[in-house]
């Protein structure tokens, strides 16, 4: 008779675990409705949370039912978070049906709060983005499917002078996933599997596909699971995270003839005993911020250049609560970012990005934890202090350098005007920031947030410390911020703000160099290009050259060609990446030697960059210094303006304005030729 069976069988002579079992049912008359409908044993299994429980059955006799009721009855019995139960299965339908179970016996809430139930390779997706540096790769790595394994391994047979014929990509694309199937890497390989293919390359050629994937910050369907092995075995610090997190493993079903799945559970599932939970009492705040690539708006990438006001934009979200009581909103989340005049455009990426930003707090979490456990809570809190006393020492020693009062103008493309006076203090050894006379908010969208402001003003001053100390707020406590109501530093909704994140906070962060005599206009602009249609959406950012200027103890330098400067430092997508991910051809991407501005300290030199589309779509600039370009200071020479220009099919070429959109064809180009730095010193 199988284990599972019919709700009203049971067994004949009940002893042992069916007499348990035949107990449980006496009790179901009082039972919670996702109970009912079991049979003793399949209760027994439901209701049994502590140990481990192993279910025997045939085909159809109710397996996936007790999992998933089991599920049920650990969330709704309080044994654990929806966060805290790791449930896997082998294939989507199998997760699916999983979570829609889960979902009519407890209300979908519950699943959505579930970021750990999945097929095994979904998991291991998750475990990889957030551990990606501890196996060479960048979190936003790329998985690629069966057709590019098998363009990527011919390319390596052919690199190698052999005949990719009578050696098949695809032949040994399939060796590949086998042995990872086995959780073996180059060096783990026997002997004969290796020597029997390619004349005895086999082991080589696997090496070179893995260091080719750590190139294209990628990886294959097997790496899904043998990287967080390998992560798993290398760092006992985070398998022991994973330990600690997840007080419930469920295993639906797996290939029993796949090592590395086994290999997997098995790591997690071998846990030491569990400690003591911690009090309740809220410690530190744990925050991440990020830029999606698209959240709606006029324009693919949410940076129009046209906008006049924040909902042409994007979404505004105003205070949601994205996880309550550990369900994550996702229903509600969707909502709000599709019911909008300008919806987000890939709704399901912004929910996973978000996702990642709560990943990332739970890692800082998970941090704090690690250093408060090992230093002290008494330790930690002091040492944040001192990391902020020490931060207002530095600055306030910036002070005693500066002159009583420096004032600096910085025009910009759109007519507006950024003003700014510092004024010390010396007695008290503080300084006053007033940004008094800057043009009033303005219907376009170079208007800066307060918040983005404030920013810049820390980022300057940490700059003028000149010593390696962590960002932090007590950069600014010696600092007074004066930003009048109404000023383009301070709007009001609905007023337009994308450009001033990115482009007015260069501005603002130039006038305050300025200001303090310390360097030149960096190119004061982040040259936000965008393109996308409904399929693809893309930002960057383009680099210039950084400016010249002097330290404070007068020592002048020279700038750096071709680096992101201030406000922004993002690195730009590897061209092969970014030809992999996108419908583009980057055609060329340079820096312009002796293009930056000239002076006793030369800036450093700017680029060009010039993308052809080979699909159809929209294109927008949002930039600065087309039409003036960034001052040299003390006497150094003043840099150069930029352009944006269209090349057309049909040999035409337009030059956008600072802030435009277009439309490309396929065959068409976008050429952005970079503003560059002013130079210091009279030469």
């Amino acid at each position: 008779m199988p284990f599972f069976d019919e709700p009203n069988a049971r067994p004949a002579a009940p002893s042992g675990i069916a007499a348990r079992a035949m107990a449980a049912r006496s009790n179901q008359n009082n039972a919670p409705d996702y109970l009912n409908g079991l049979n003793p044993e399949q209760r027994l299994a439901v209701e049994t949370t502590e140990g481990p429980v192993l279910v025997l059955a045939g085909a159809g006799t109710g397996k996936t039912r007790v999992l998933t009721t089991r599920i049920a009855h650990i969330l709704a019995t309080g044994k654990a978070f929806p966060s805290q139960i790791l449930a896997v299965t082998f294939t989507n339908k199998a997760a699916r049906e999983m979570k829609q179970r889960i979902g009519l016996l407890i209300g979908d809430g519950n699943v959505e709060g579930m970021p750990w139930l999945g097929t095994f390779h979904s998991i291991g997706v998750k475990l990889l983005r957030r551990h990606a540096e501890l196996a060479g790769l960048k979190s936003d790595f790329t998985i690629l499917d069966t057709d590019d394994v098998v363009r990527l391994i011919k390319q390596l047979i052919q690199a190698e002078g052999l005949d990719d014929k009578r050696w098949p990509a695809k032949q040994f694309a399939q060796m590949i996933d086998g042995w990872k199937n086995k959780g073996l890497g180059p060096a783990d390989i026997p002997e004969g599997d290796a020597r029997a293919f390619a004349n005895g390359k086999g082991r080589e050629l696997y090496k070179a596909y893995q260091e080719r994937l750590k190139t294209l910050n990628a990886c294959d369907f097997g790496d899904l699971l043998c990287h967080p092995i390998r992560i798993f075995r290398a760092n006992p610090d985070v398998l022991k995270e994973y330990h600690k997190r997840f007080r419930y493993i469920l295993v639906d079903e797996y290939q029993d003839t796949n090592t590395a799945q086994y290999m997997w559970l098995r790591l997690l599932a071998q846990r030491p005993q569990s400690s003591p939970l911690e009090g309740e009492e809220i410690l530190f705040y744990v925050a991440s911020r990020g830029h999606h690539a698209d959240i709606g708006g006029t324009a693919p990438g949410s940076m129009t250049p046209l906008a006049t006001t924040v909902d042409e934009e994007g979404v505004l979200f105003d205070n949601f609560r994205i996880v309550d009581r550990g369900r994550f909103r996702e229903k509600d989340l969707e909502t709000l970012l599709t019911d909008h005049p300008y919806p987000a455009r890939n709704p399901h990426q912004n929910i996973a990005d978000l996702k990642a930003q709560i990943a990332a707090n739970e890692k800082g979490v998970a941090e704090l934890r690690k250093m408060v456990a090992h230093f002290g809570l008494d330790v930690v809190e002091a040492y944040m202090g001192h990391v902020q006393d020490n931060a207002a020492e530095s600055v306030r020693r910036v002070l005693e350098r500066l002159p009583d009062s420096s004032e600096y103008e910085y025009p910009t493309d759109t007519g507006q005007m950024i003003r700014v006076k510092i004024s010390v203090d010396r007695r008290k050894r503080e300084a006053t920031v007033d940004f008094t006379g800057t043009s009033p908010v303005m219907k376009n969208n170079f208007n800066a947030p307060e918040p983005v402001a404030r920013a810049a003003v820390l980022y300057a001053f940490r700059v003028m410390v000149e010593d390696n100390i962590p960002m932090n707020a007590g950069c600014l406590r010696p600092i007074n911020i004066i930003i009048p109501d109404g000023s383009m530093l301070k709007p009001a909704y609905p007023a337009a703000v994308v450009a001033g994140n990115v482009e007015t906070s260069q501005h603002v962060t130039n006038a305050l160099f300025g200001a303090m005599g310390a360097m030149a206009n960096a190119q004061g602009t982040m040259n936000n290009l965008t393109f996308g249609n409904k399929q693809y959406q893309y930002y960057e950012t383009i680099c210039s050259g950084s400016p010249a200027g002097r330290m404070n103890d007068g020592r002048g330098f020279a700038g750096t060609s071709g680096v992101h400067t201030h406000m922004t430092n993002s690195r730009l997508t590897d061209p092969e990446v970014l030809e992999l991910r996108f419908p583009v051809l980057l055609e060329d991407f340079h820096i312009r030697e002796g293009s930056g501005g000239r002076g006793k300290w030369n800036a450093g030199d700017g680029t060009k960059r010039t993308i052809r589309f080979l699909e159809k779509m929209e294109c927008a600039i949002l930039s600065s210094h087309r039409n003036r370009p960034p001052q040299g200071l003390d006497g150094g020479g003043d840099g150069e303006v930029g352009s944006t220009k269209i090349r057309r099919k049909d040999g035409r070429v337009e030059v956008l304005k600072a802030c435009d959109q277009t439309v490309l064809d396929a065959g068409e180009a976008v050429i952005v030729t970079t503003p560059t730095p002013g130079g210091f010193g009279k030469a």
